[in-house]
């Protein structure tokens, strides 16, 4: 059963009066919790594989190559896996060198916000550097890059220096990816076309 599958089973669990009390938490007991949150990834891998525990904690320590061991915890659900990390740069440079792969089915990684309801994350979209090719001469600027980039997701970051333009994009991996944009430059009424 997927994430999915068990989103759509809880949002129909209906609660009655006599399910209750509400159990409320004190900020004691949910300590040790919060401080696990900060140091965590999600990460959920894409493919028509069941990936075992052994395959994400592989990359974790042959891959990534962190300063402090990673601690990989299965989570019940296929293929999402929660990465434990023994401090926050070793996450955030992991959470920002992707994208990770996996026997070449992605891998996306989320920090998780809130409460950490594993339900509730969108696994959908991973960053990816995306090159701009065929680009005319007077379209070689940060401008023109964040234009384009923005055309193909939410955008991170351009990089406009060396011989070729790119941009940091959130994709969406769950709809084709997008080959090219065609551009008009006003001034020559000149149709081009940007390869991606």
């Amino acid at each position: 059963m997927d994430s999915e599958e068990i989103e759509k089973l809880c949002e129909r669990l209906n609660m009655d009066d006599h399910d209750e009390p509400v159990v409320q938490m004190a900020p004691d007991l949910i300590e040790e919790g919060k401080e696990k949150l900060d140091l965590c990834l999600v990460g959920k891998v894409f493919g028509n594989k069941i990936v075992n525990l052994e395959g994400p904690n592989d990359v974790a320590e042959r891959v990534w190559r962190t300063s402090r061991r990673i601690k990989v915890e299965a989570m019940g659900i296929s293929n999402i896996f929660m990465f434990h990390f023994g401090c926050k740069d070793d996450r955030q440079r992991v959470l920002f060198g992707g994208p990770w792969n996996f026997n070449n089915q992605i891998i996306s990684l989320l920090k998780p916000t809130g409460i950490g309801m594993i339900s509730a994350m969108d696994f959908s979209e991973v960053l990816f550097w995306i090159k701009f090719l065929n680009v005319p001469i007077i379209c070689r600027s940060d401008l023109c890059a964040m234009l384009w980039g923005e055309m193909v997701g939410p955008m991170e970051e351009v990089e406009s220096e060396g011989p070729v333009l790119r941009a940091r994009v959130s994709i969406d991996i769950t709809k084709p990816l997008c080959r090219g944009l065609k551009i008009l430059i006003d001034d020559s009424n000149e149709l081009g076309t940007i390869l991606i």
